[in-house]
């Protein structure tokens, strides 16, 4: 089952970047989404850069703004695709009912799959679903790590170590 949890909490960029395509992949081969938005990478997907990604309805996206605020969006918001045309996408955010329409440029450069995000990234946020703790023999992983992980499920049954 590993990679395929609701939320996967990693330490490293690297890792985020494996499993958002892991688990994009087979949830595209899983659920052979009808329409879908293709964008690439506008650098290479490596530490907190963009990656390629595929959208289709209900695919999960977080922001990284450096810590400003564009169309509303904030770091860490937790937005979901609802719909696209030639040059914008349809976000919604799942915390509320607040909807955005972002430019594909701006999808592009800074918004990232969010089936996979880091331990930093997830502070404030309550998970609905499992989630799965990555990188807990990582030589950076504290005490903290874990009981920030821990604390952001609504059940302790819906929280597992993945390695």
């Amino acid at each position: 089952n590993k990679g395929f949890e609701h939320v996967n909490l990693v330490i490293s960029h690297k890792r985020r970047v494996a499993i958002n395509t892991r688990v994009q992949a087979n949830r595209l081969r899983k659920e052979r989404p009808k329409d879908t938005l293709q964008l690439g990478a506008w650098k290479q997907a490596v530490a907190n850069t963009s990656q390629p990604m595929i959208l289709w309805q209900g695919v999960p996206l977080t922001p990284v703004l450096d810590g400003l605020n564009r169309c509303g969006i904030y770091n860490s918001q937790l937005l979901i695709v609802q719909s696209w045309d030639q040059k914008n996408v349809e976000l919604k955010c799942s915390e509320g009912v607040v909807t955005y329409s972002v430019t594909h440029e701006l999808c592009r450069n800074n918004l990232r799959l969010a089936y996979a995000m880091t331990y930093a990234s997830i502070q404030a946020r309550t998970c609905p679903g499992t989630v799965a703790l990555w990188d807990t023999n990582h030589p950076r992983f504290s005490r903290r790590h874990l009981v920030m992980g821990m604390s952001r499920s609504t059940r302790a049954s819906y929280v597992w170590l993945a390695d």
